[in-house]
């Protein structure tokens, strides 16, 4: 939760830093200014929104993945009382180690829906 808050705010400054680096034009009345973007601005604005897209549904993906993983190994332990020792960080290990791709591929999928 607290990689996602850092990564927004970091998102929102750039998406800041984005919209205005167009050319500013007054449109009458309004004491607001808009922005006029050529091609490339404009391109980059739509990337960097389905990177937003993207890396959460990523983030998402990788943190399912080990709350579920957690789940099953605990589940189909056949230790004693106490449980499996470190969890967490097994199902951290096999999905930055084994599935990485496959998260990644099914936000991709996700973010371009």
């Amino acid at each position: 939760m607290l990689f996602l808050v850092v990564f927004y705010v970091f998102w929102i400054i750039v998406a800041l830093y984005l919209y205005t680096s167009g050319t500013p034009y007054s449109s009458g009345d309004s004491p607001l200014a808009s922005f006029e973007w050529d091609v490339n601005t404009k391109r980059l604005l739509v990337f960097w929104l389905f990177e937003l897209l993207w890396n959460n549904a990523f983030v998402l993906a990788v943190v399912t993945f080990i709350i579920s993983s957690s789940a099953c190994i605990w589940y189909f332990s056949k230790g004693g009382d106490q449980g499996p020792h470190s969890v967490v960080s097994r199902s951290a290990y096999r999905a930055f180690r084994y599935h990485l791709g496959s998260l990644a591929f099914g936000s991709l999928v996700l973010a371009i829906v």
